[in-house]
């Protein structure tokens, strides 16, 4: 009874996985449309940035578009879409994917083992929430693709300590579109602060408003920790690196 579980199990889980027609990777390789929304200016700019960005720190940044992920999760797809290109250098595991799937509104930004201290997920967060989503909910993919781009690109050059002739910041927009204003964030501080300390000083451990498996708990949204582990397989042209399962998901 016991095997039998647990063969039913393993194979609804790989269910969901038939069906699911991986691309390779293109020759354009830091750009990789597959459903043909990308202007091609813009997509000429990412090409020349990731181009200098891995020729001056070997970290590998690369945009997928793709139409929909099937019966997979968008963390599902980009973590085994990333083991299957193997992106980043092997060993260093510095690579970072952006996926979007256009038909089924989603998108991710998956970030190597190597560079999950520079970009963690509440950074990820952010670089979605500032320069993807809001252009995307206008219909403008090749600006949200594009700045997501770019914002990635600058947190990386910043780990590796390099200069980029690609001038990121003139690019980048000067404002974000749905950031709080000053006064709204500092209310919600304070407001936290001491929910916190009247918590605390009840004794009660602070776990999160719906406990660890809540939407602010470790297993919330934007983050796909279940995936530790994945295997970088050296796909085309990249290197073998490997996913860490942190990043950032959302919807618009």
């Amino acid at each position: 009874m016991r095997k039998t579980a647990l063969f039913l199990i393993f194979i609804s889980f790989w269910v969901r996985f038939l069906g699911i027609d991986f691309p390779s990777p293109t020759p354009y390789k830091y750009i990789n449309d597959y459903v043909g929304i990308i202007d091609k200016a813009i997509a000429e700019k990412i090409i020349s940035l990731g181009k200098e960005l891995e020729d001056k720190s070997g970290a590998q940044l690369t945009t997928v578009i793709i139409d929909t992920v099937g019966n997979m999760t968008i963390e599902e797809y980009a973590v085994e879409l990333f083991r299957k290109w193997g992106i980043g250098q092997k060993g260093k595991d510095n690579g970072v994917l952006l996926l979007v799937a256009i038909k089924d509104r989603q998108m991710r930004i998956e970030i190597g083992y190597g560079l999950e201290g520079a970009i963690p997920d509440g950074k990820a967060g952010r670089i979605r929430d500032e320069y993807i989503i809001p252009y995307f909910k206008e219909g403008d993919y090749s600006k949200g693709v594009y700045y997501g781009y770019l914002a990635l690109a600058k947190e990386i050059a910043k780990e590796y300590n390099i200069d980029l002739a690609f001038d990121i910041n003139s690019q980048l927009p000067a404002t974000t579109q749905n950031r709080r204003p000053a006064i709204e964030e500092f209310i919600i501080f304070v407001v936290t602060l001491i929910i916190v300390l009247l918590i605390l000083s009840a004794g009660v451990q602070y776990r999160g408003p719906m406990g660890p498996s809540g939407p602010f708990g470790p297993g919330g949204f934007g983050s796909s920790r279940g995936f530790k582990g994945s295997s970088g397989g050296g796909f085309g042209r990249f290197g073998g690196g490997r996913s860490g399962g942190g990043g950032a998901s959302g919807k618009w």
